[in-house]
């Protein structure tokens, strides 16, 4: 039994029991000693064989479920895994992240819209235009009002034409840090996702603050 049955069959706490015993110098089992028998192996804990299985308090865990020796398809490494992990994937780790990220590339990604990230930007998509753009925003990004800190805004193409340099088409977005995951406060990449409604958005905030040029007449290069 344990000492948390015993306190409850003296209606204590099982720390009482357990003071008790140290005091009298009476041995407790460990948790999970009832289970350190190998089971069906053909090697040892020290040198496992493929397939052998065992609890995972033998193997130094505080689990006393069942774990197999087994071997990835894929990198052919050899480790102990829980069984009920086997059936959903035999791969390692580190395998089952590498083919998750290829599984999320190219077509496969959810930001995918025919590879037009991969266009080319027009001729006058030049620095002097970028600037002009974030000077008429305030260096200010318009979507969060984070201003410029020694990172540069983007200059966002709201109907994503990358050759529409008009202004009506260019506004100031801030962006991750270089070197930092992307998703680290990024609106710029916010606006890669449900793209109908950012093109509406955009627009609508240019013309609220008279930034819109009416006169122009819009033509992509």
């Amino acid at each position: 039994m344990t000492t948390k049955h015993i306190g409850k069959l003296f209606n204590v706490a099982h720390i009482t029991i357990d003071n008790l015993l140290k005091a009298n110098n009476i041995p407790m089992r460990k948790r999970g000693e009832l289970h350190k028998r190998k089971i069906d192996n053909k090697g040892t804990l020290e040198h496992p064989e493929l397939d052998d299985i065992c609890r995972g308090v033998d193997i130094g865990l505080n689990d006393v479920t069942y774990y197999r020796y087994v071997e990835c398809p894929q990198c052919h490494s050899r480790r102990w895994q829980m069984q009920s992990h086997i059936k959903r994937s035999p791969l390692c780790r580190e395998c089952s992240l590498i083919n998750m990220g290829l599984n999320h590339r190219g077509e496969n990604a959810v930001g995918w819209h025919g590879g037009l990230s991969f266009e080319p930007y027009g001729m006058g998509f030049s620095r002097e235009l970028k600037e002009q753009i974030r000077l008429r925003d305030n260096y200010t990004c318009q979507l969060c009002g984070k201003v410029e800190d020694g990172i540069k805004l983007t200059c966002h193409h709201i109907d994503y034409n990358k050759r529409n340099h008009h202004p009506n088409n260019l506004i100031s977005l801030c962006t991750a840090k270089k070197g930092i995951h992307p998703n680290n406060h990024s609106c710029h990449l916010k606006t890669n996702h449900n793209r109908p409604y950012w093109t509406e958005y955009f627009t609508n905030l240019l013309k609220s603050k008279g930034l819109y040029i009416t006169e122009y007449k819009n033509s992509s290069r």
